[in-house]
């Protein structure tokens, strides 16, 4: 008997299943910021989240992780350890390919590059996904056909995708500036990395080259 590929799906709704970018503050770039307020503690001392309770949690590269959220209109619902262990369909690449398919539904259309691609642009879909795009290739692709070397990128929020040719010292040092006002204010809301990273176009690869205090 032909399995039905409907079969396959979690019993959750796979619809709204999200990427979500977050930085791994025990990374070694974070060394000397423990006692900045942007660091801090996800939660207090007394109140640690048991393993169950806390995000599904995928390595990226460097000091990125990625992790996955349902998206109920007003608000993220992020997937935890227990959500994924009950329903053993959701494996990491079935959320992957799930929640790059939702993000691109949801901006894909949407996606746009602001600033002069020489020095440096900012990238928007609109205020939710920007720091996602990261995951996807295609993009990446698409941004090459306009820079044809490196780049180097920085995503220092949820909303903000920076990205420069790596042969623009100017557009790096815009970066860094930027980055840095965003680590101080202390009105940012979804902080993710201060660090600068390098795409290499052929790899794919990102890497940590920089940082931007």
């Amino acid at each position: 008997m032909e399995n039905n590929p409907e079969d396959k799906k979690p019993s959750l709704d796979s619809t709204m299943i999200v990427p979500r970018i977050k930085a791994d503050y025990a990374h070694k770039i974070y060394a000397t910021d423990q006692e900045k307020k942007f660091v801090g503690k996800a939660v207090a001392e007394e109140a640690i989240v048991p393993p169950h309770l806390q995000p599904f949690t995928n390595p990226l590269f460097e000091d990125l992780n990625l992790i996955f959220a349902f998206d109920l209109g007003d608000q993220y619902q992020i997937l935890n350890n227990e959500t994924v262990e009950v329903n053993p369909d959701l494996t990491s690449e079935y959320l992957l390919q799930a929640s790059n398919d939702n993000m691109l539904n949801e901006c894909g259309s949407d996606i746009k590059m602001n600033g002069n691609p020489e020095e440096l642009v900012m990238i928007m879909t609109g205020g939710n996904f920007e720091a996602s795009l990261i995951l996807v290739n295609n993009f990446w692709k698409q941004i090459n056909d306009i820079v044809n070397e490196d780049l180097i990128v920085s995503l220092p929020t949820q909303d903000v995708l920076f990205i420069s040719p790596e042969s623009s010292v100017v557009g790096i040092a815009k970066q860094k500036t930027a980055i840095k006002k965003f680590f101080e204010n202390p009105e940012t809301q979804g902080l993710i990395s201060k660090a600068l990273y390098k795409r290499n176009r052929q790899t794919q690869n990102f890497e940590i080259v920089d940082i931007a205090f």
